[in-house]
């Protein structure tokens, strides 16, 4: 009987598979691409947003831009739950199926 590997993913480990800087891309990039099932919920996928969109700062403590736009995190996190095995628990919406139309900055997703 074959085995079956599934994993709700928390918004850590999603954001470590996503963005090659992170110290730890490698090692959650394999394991998510071993799983046969991966979940993500409204919370994990907006934390991905959330950080994916915020200003940051690097090592020396320089101010750098959001690692992405508004809709290019919008558009990665739809090319993500496209992908083969992953599975969405819902609570009320999706944060794909959510409308860009009045959203200004990062830390407006949570709050959508």
């Amino acid at each position: 009987m074959p085995s079956t590997t599934e994993a709700l993913l928390d918004v850590n480990v999603l954001i470590a598979s996503v963005f090659e800087d992170h110290m730890h891309h490698a090692r959650a990039r394999t394991f998510v691409e071993g799983l046969d099932h991966f979940y993500t919920r409204p919370t994990t996928q907006g934390g991905f947003l959330r950080f994916a969109t915020r200003a940051w700062k690097d090592a020396e403590k320089v101010p750098q831009p959001p690692r992405l736009s508004m809709s290019a995190a919008h558009a990665r996190l739809k090319e993500l739950v496209e992908a083969d095995g992953h599975v969405f628990l819902p609570d009320d919406l999706s944060f794909v199926d959510l409308s860009l139309r009045s959203m200004q900055g990062h830390l407006q997703w949570t709050d959508a």
